[in-house]
């Protein structure tokens, strides 16, 4: 039985990585490891009980990754991100098949869905 499931992402900037998703999408670190001091991170990032792991380590993944999540309201992750970065552009969807998504796209190439059921 699958109890909870993290996607991994590229990232190739520490610091940006933070940025983007600690500041920017309100992810909490939960915990970073590295081999020694100073070589690449894999960090692991909560929101609730959405869980994301980072990784720097050229072994793990190519760039370009993507993260579909489900959570209680797009339109207020929208409201609360869009507070902390008023310059966004993008905006959620209200897709044909009942869903509102709002897509982002990390600085990295990685691309996110957030979803929740469309209001009635």
């Amino acid at each position: 039985m699958i109890e909870r499931s993290y996607p991994v992402l590229r990232i190739d900037d520490y610091e940006e990585a933070k940025i983007f998703y600690v500041d920017f999408l309100g992810f909490e670190i939960e915990f970073e490891w590295r081999h020694v001091e100073n070589f690449p991170v894999y960090m692991g990032l909560l929101r609730g009980d959405l869980g994301l792991h980072l990784t720097e380590h050229r072994g793990d993944l190519d760039g370009g990754g993507g993260a579909y999540f489900r959570v209680k309201s797009v339109p207020t992750l929208y409201e609360e991100i869009k507070a902390r970065r008023p310059e966004m552009e993008e905006e959620p969807i209200e897709q044909a098949w009942g869903s509102t998504e709002l897509k982002l796209c990390d600085p990295f190439g990685n691309k996110m869905v957030f979803a929740s059921p469309t209001p009635k």
